[in-house]
């Protein structure tokens, strides 16, 4: 259970960098944003189906 701690530590870690990015570049590409969307919410259900 620990190397899975670690991991979702560091994907939390490595979302929080790439929300940063978007926000400073204040993108409107809607391509990207529904891909930062789509990654984040299998994201959420990656621990739910782990548990």
């Amino acid at each position: 259970m620990r190397t899975i701690k670690c991991m979702m530590d560091h994907l939390y870690w490595a979302d929080g960098r790439i929300l940063d990015a978007l926000e400073e570049s204040e993108t409107k590409n809607k391509d990207l944003l529904m891909l930062a969307r789509h990654i984040a919410v299998a994201e959420y259900v990656l621990p739910i189906e782990l548990t």
